[in-house]
Parts: structure tokens; C-alpha cells; sequence
């Protein structure tokens, strides 16, 4: 069962979560990328998928 959407960073092959915020939505997960992207655009971000 889908739970939501977590805000990923990739570095060193590997995946961190930027915080242990779930959000319900990938479009708001997608919001909160373009805004971290706008102050750090070298991050590269990706939205997970998060199960229950």
C-alpha cells in the first residue's frame, strides 16, 4: 500500500532521504524539489516512493 512520497538525494550511489517529512502527494513532493533546486542546483533530488 502506497503511503506517500519522500524527498530522496543521491550522492556516492547511495539515497538519503533530505527529511523524515512524507508527503501524500508526488506533485507536492515535486513542489518542495523545484524550491530546493532553485537554492542548491547542483543537489540531485528524486521523489521515493514510500510503502506501508
Amino acid at each position: 500500500m502506497l503511503t506517500g512520497f519522500i524527498l530522496i538525494i543521491t550522492a556516492h550511489s547511495q539515497a538519503l532521504p533530505v527529511t523524515e517529512t512524507i508527503y501524500p502527494t508526488k506533485a507536492e513532493c515535486e513542489a518542495i524539489k523545484a524550491r530546493l533546486n532553485e537554492r542548491r542546483s547542483l543537489a540531485q533530488l528524486v521523489c521515493g516512493e514510500v510503502f506501508k
